[in-house]
């Protein structure tokens, strides 16, 4: 996490990978849902429950 300004905004950042595999960590996941956007090569996060 890359801090963005004082008011607790954060900029959750990825690095390259010469490997075929990432794996964004277990815990960070928890307690929230991530949607993946192949066409505009964004990532989400909000949080939510799996439960549904």
């Amino acid at each position: 996490l890359i801090p963005v300004d004082s008011s607790a905004t954060f900029c959750f950042a990825f690095a390259g990978n010469t490997g075929g595999l990432s794996i964004i960590g277990n815990i960070q996941q928890q307690g929230y849902r991530v949607a993946f956007d192949s066409l505009t090569n964004r990532v989400g996060f909000k949080a939510g429950s799996c439960l549904a």
